[in-house]
């Protein structure tokens, strides 16, 4: 299979060059856009509102369209090659804040699985190797988060759990030296700190993505149209 390659340069005027054809039984497409001011255009990612953006925002956005909604992770690979391009042929890292989809019982089997274990047994995905994992108890229930760092390796599973169940959001330092890591999860960590009556974590997306660029960090998001087959992959930074 010959492979897509995309350049620094192409991600950052909008633009994507092809230099290959994509495995037809795949038949995955990535394309690539750059938005300077997201409350000023028709941009809608997902159902969160843009509108509750603090400042000006740019994003470049990356689309894998597929035959079906269900093949969007066989184009991993071209998603990983941007952000290699992006960030790690530079040096930076790019890390993900996970909390638990649900909130559950606070039992001894529940504290025991934790979240990388539990994520691992309900979604059949393989187990993230966490940089840390906390509990949050709230009344008789428990919510799990962590931080992991992306990979080429975990990189699909990371995909499937924040574009299926919408529980995170990733994040990079950029390379700076001021970079506050256990400020912005604690800020983070409070997103999902309040039990809603359906028992469901409902981390606030905009709301993360706000605190990350904050910071002078660039959030990134990950999410599928199940409706078209689509896949997005955002990189969001402070205009």
């Amino acid at each position: 299979m010959v492979r897509y390659t995309i350049n620094l340069i192409s991600i950052i005027m909008g633009l994507v060059e092809q230099r290959g054809i994509m495995n037809t039984n795949a038949m995955n497409k990535l394309t690539t856009g750059y938005l300077i001011d997201l409350k000023g255009s028709d941009y809608e990612f997902n159902r969160y509102d843009k509108t509750a953006l603090k400042c000006i925002v740019n994003v470049v956005k990356l689309l894998v369209v597929t035959e079906s909604y269900s093949n969007w992770s066989e184009a991993v690979s071209l998603v990983v090659e941007a952000l290699t391009d992006r960030f790690f042929s530079g040096g930076k890292e790019v890390y993900c804040f996970i909390a638990s989809p649900t909130w559950k019982k606070n039992t001894s089997i529940v504290r025991h699985y934790g979240l990388a274990r539990s994520l691992a047994k309900e979604f059949d995905v393989e187990a993230l190797d966490y940089l840390f994992e906390r509990m949050i108890v709230n009344d008789s229930d428990v919510a799990f988060y962590g931080v992991v760092k992306l990979t080429a390796e975990n990189a699909r599973t990371i995909f499937s759990l924040l574009s299926v169940n919408e529980n995170g959001v990733l994040f990079s330092n950029q390379g700076l030296d001021n970079f506050n890591f256990s400020l912005l999860v604690e800020e983070l960590s409070s997103l999902v700190s309040i039990k809603s009556k359906s028992m469901t974590v409902n981390l606030n997306v905009v709301e993360a993505i706000n605190l990350i660029l904050r910071e002078g960090m660039i959030a990134i998001l990950p999410y599928a149209w199940e409706e078209t087959g689509e896949y997005h992959l955002d990189i969001f930074e402070s205009g």
